[in-house]
């Protein structure tokens, strides 16, 4: 049995499109004993997977010193206070200041150019067959795991009490459950869709025999008042969930709408059907593009020149999603949405 570490910080939908990556680790090292060095949204995500997890808050500056406080955290973690494999799938200026530091046996980076990784530019990653070729193991172990669909497909871990919560809550209301997301990260205000639209869309879906949950952090509380203004029977989530309640929810629905953020990614990890809309950025980061299990639909701007932008403020008062209508969004979601969750195990 050895001792192995996986790094990976950030971020929310890295950390779920990474999923297969993560698992392959998980089923090549089956008899070892594997730290996951990441955020606390890594933690959550993945804490069940793996023997530990350390949870490191990254700070902005002091990258020497807090790269000497990991080393001295994670060596005190493992009885020889040594790795024999550390992958790094963070591939940052920490990661690898850290990786560098420890006493280890082989270092696997997942960048193909960690110097231009280093300066701010953008790498091409190592695939997963790449990563574990790079880390030693056979041709023909790598082909035969990566051949079968199911090691290529994202799967989110789903905890089951949290799903079983959920899923006692939501019977009470004797309907499917459709999931809105009415914001972004609190930088991109561009990719907000409006709050008047998506309270519009769930008194629509009330009306199509839906109950509607509302979800997000803290700064979508003044859009979800507004949903909930609109239709006082909606389920408002917001800055009631961590990580795992919020994809224990996802599990228990039967539909996800909100813009093109992490908990479409989650929704989508899960299998939940999802309509993402997309502004600012452009829908080649839309879940139906990506190895995600379920129906997944992107929604785009209407003869909008300047899509995709890609910039966190919008000069134009987002002309560009104000061009989606509601019966657009809600017609696909209808389309796509699922009768009910699949049983819990």
């Amino acid at each position: 049995m050895s001792e192995i570490l996986i790094t990976r910080f950030s971020a929310l939908g890295d950390l779920v499109t990474l999923e297969p990556m993560l698992r392959a680790l998980r089923t090549f090292h089956r008899d070892d004993t594997i730290t996951f060095l990441t955020s606390g949204i890594g933690e959550a995500l993945y804490g069940e997977r793996f023997e530990r997890c350390l949870a490191y808050p990254q700070r902005s500056s002091g990258r020497w010193r807090q790269a000497g406080e990991l080393k001295r955290q994670l060596e005190a973690l493992t009885p020889a206070g040594r790795f024999e494999r550390v992958y790094d799938i963070q591939a940052s200026t920490l990661s690898l200041l850290t990786a560098l530091r420890l006493r280890k046996g082989r270092l696997v980076n997942q960048s193909t150019r960690l110097s231009e990784k280093l300066m701010g530019r953008k790498a091409r990653g190592l695939t997963t067959p790449e990563l574990l070729r790079a880390a030693g193991f056979p041709e023909e172990r790598i082909d035969a795991y990566w051949s079968q669909p199911a090691s290529r497909t994202i799967a989110l871990p789903v905890p089951e009490a949290e799903a079983a919560r959920f899923e006692e809550q939501f019977a009470a209301r004797a309907r499917p459950v459709a999931v809105i997301a009415p914001g972004a990260s609190e930088r991109w205000s561009s990719k907000q869709w409006g709050e008047a639209r998506f309270a519009e869309l769930a008194v629509r879906l009330d009306a199509a025999g839906y109950t509607v949950a509302v979800i997000g952090s803290q700064w979508e509380q003044a859009a979800a008042a507004q949903i909930v203004e609109r239709l006082p029977e909606a389920l408002d989530f917001t800055a009631r969930t961590g990580i795992r309640e919020l994809v224990g929810l996802l599990s228990r629905a039967s539909l996800f709408v909100g813009n093109d953020s992490g908990p479409a990614h989650l929704a989508a990890g899960v299998a939940l059907p999802t309509v993402t809309l997309f502004g600012p950025t452009g829908e080649m980061h839309c879940a139906g593009r990506l190895p995600y299990r379920g129906e997944h639909a992107c929604l785009t701007p209407h003869d909008i020149p300047c899509h995709p932008c890609y910039k966190p403020v919008c000069p134009t008062e987002r002309e560009c999603l104000a061009s989606i209508p509601v019966d657009e969004v809600l017609a696909t979601a209808l389309a796509i949405a699922r009768p009910s969750p699949p049983p819990l195990r």
